[in-house]
């Protein structure tokens, strides 16, 4: 999955509606297992109002400070955004610095 693909050692998962855990508990979570960066990649099948909110609490946590980020869905995720994320974790799991929220 991400988690190798990436090379990335904490990836959680988490729901905007109708399962747990929901966004909020899922971004807490993330943030417990490491006190560093999370990388927020929504698995949507379609943008609109779901997208908007995400992008809405990413500003929400970087305004209190928090090193959080957001990329497109990976409805509409590129190979280079990937490539990105894997030279960004070029160390490996172990000299990850932060933590994927999906």
């Amino acid at each position: 999955g991400l988690k190798e693909r990436l090379a990335v050692n904490n990836v959680t998962s988490c729901f905007l509606a109708a399962a747990t855990p929901r966004l909020e508990e899922g971004y807490h979570l993330s943030q417990n297992r490491t006190n560093n960066r999370v990388i927020i990649i929504p698995y949507l099948l379609f943008s609109g109002l779901l997208l908007d909110e995400l992008q809405q609490f990413t500003e929400q946590k970087r305004a209190l400070g928090d090193q959080t980020f957001i990329i497109e869905p990976l409805s509409r995720i590129s190979n280079i955004q990937l490539r990105l994320m894997q030279y960004l974790n070029k160390g490996g799991p172990e000299d990850c610095n932060h933590s994927l929220l999906i």
